[in-house]
């Protein structure tokens, strides 16, 4: 899979448009659009942005193999959100389960 189709499956799987990734990485829409159309490529630091406004390593996001985001980052994810207690709350869960 090339980076341009990478990045918009990524994108997709995380349900983001390209205007809210473009807010995230204060990039250009158009840009985006045409990174995603494999006309040309992200340089190192706008893929460093990328992977970053995305929630996934520079492995992930480089690495042409890997076709979608886990369940467990899409939580991960909308977990950050969350308020710190509702976090703490989480964190807790989890290592009450992992500890059973």
């Amino acid at each position: 899979m090339k980076i341009g189709t990478h990045l918009k499956k990524i994108r997709t799987d995380l349900n983001m448009s390209q205007q809210q990734l473009a807010d995230k990485t204060n990039l250009k829409v158009s840009v985006i659009s045409r990174w995603e159309r494999e006309d040309n490529n992200p340089n190192l630091e706008a893929s460093i942005k990328l992977a970053d406004a995305l929630g996934v390593s520079m492995d992930v996001f480089c690495n042409k193999k890997v076709s979608e985001v886990s369940e467990l980052e899409k939580i991960a994810k909308i977990a950050t959100k969350l308020p710190i207690k509702k976090q703490q709350v989480i964190i807790q869960v989890i290592n009450a389960f992992l500890k059973s």
